[in-house]
């Protein structure tokens, strides 16, 4: 019996031990191949600090090819997206020279905790500065394909019609207009407006505004062959209140239909509604919304909006 206990307890201990050994040995090939030094490439984005009323007019990389070293725990905590090379023109002496050529060394490119920097490229830049000026240009509406069969684009305008722009004044000479992204047409009807986006200007220009200008096409496509038409309609309100008060009840809608459409077929299917808001108190302008039938093409709403006490 004591014997089979002792035999027992060996085996538990010797199995034990493999475990803890097994452990170990994981351990220190987990460290070994983590603080192994390995060597890594990354972009790091260069930013220029310019003297004021200056701008690059020449083409500059935007970004270093970096090489990195370190242990591969660290660099994969390194956030290289975050980092920058700052290169400060305000402070070198230029003596009236514009075209300065720059020596970079590795004390110049960011570190990060246990990582350093081995190698980059380019090692040299060369920048050339020019003054900076502003100018308004026009913004030019560029469409790809057409619109629907049997309809015309009668009428377009781009709002805001002109934006600010800046950079060095060699460039700006030749920067005219800003071009929008194709805009397409084959998919639009009716009056409406549409938001546009605008072609990249080139990398020496830049937008005056900070944050992105929204501009939007203001458009009316008509059918080719159609007739105007003016009906009134009775106003349909949405509440759950009844203890409003409104004078208008009706509004006249004006709007384009093909000459193949019944006029009767349409008259039914019209719908003015005005949605009043809840939880609100007093005398408000409520907008009125107006639903039509496909193929139908609203002109114009009178009135736009109706006086409700609520």
């Amino acid at each position: 019996m004591k014997a089979n206990f002792l035999k027992n307890k060996v085996f538990i201990n010797s199995y034990l031990f493999k475990i803890l050994a097994l452990f170990l040995s994981f351990t220190l090939w987990f460290f070994v191949l983590n603080s192994n030094p390995i060597e890594v490439e990354r972009k790091i984005k260069l930013k220029f600090i310019l003297p004021t009323g200056h701008a690059i007019s020449n083409v500059v990389t935007k970004k270093l090819l970096v090489t990195y070293k370190g242990p591969r725990t660290y660099l994969r905590g390194a956030n290289f997206d975050e980092k920058n090379i700052f290169i400060n023109l305000k402070k070198l002496k230029r003596k009236g020279k514009n075209k300065i050529n720059l020596k970079l060394q590795l004390d110049d490119i960011p570190t990060a905790f246990g990582v350093n920097p081995i190698k980059f490229s380019p090692t040299t830049l060369r920048v050339e500065l020019n003054k900076k000026i502003y100018k308004s240009v026009p913004i030019k509406a560029i469409f790809k394909n057409t619109v629907q069969n049997d309809y015309k684009l009668k009428s377009f305008d781009i709002k805001p019609s002109k934006i600010m722009i800046e950079g060095p004044i060699n460039m700006m000479r030749e920067q005219s207009l800003v071009k929008t992204l194709p805009i397409d047409l084959s998919n639009l009807k009716g009056k409406s407006k549409k938001e546009i986006y605008l072609e990249s200007l080139d990398a020496r220009v830049r937008f005056k505004e900070e944050k992105e200008v929204k501009v939007y096409l203001n458009y009316e496509i008509r059918p080719i062959k159609g007739r105007e038409v003016t009906r009134r309609v009775k106003i349909r309100f949405l509440s759950s209140k009844r203890n409003f008060k409104v004078k208008t009840v009706y509004a006249n809608v004006t709007f384009l239909i093909s000459k193949k459409v019944a006029i009767q077929d349409v008259k039914k299917k019209i719908e003015v509604i005005a949605n009043l808001p809840e939880g609100v108190k007093g005398r408000k302008n409520i907008p009125l919304k107006v639903n039509l039938p496909d193929n139908v093409h609203l002109l114009k709403v009178d009135p736009a909006y109706i006086k409700a006490q609520l």
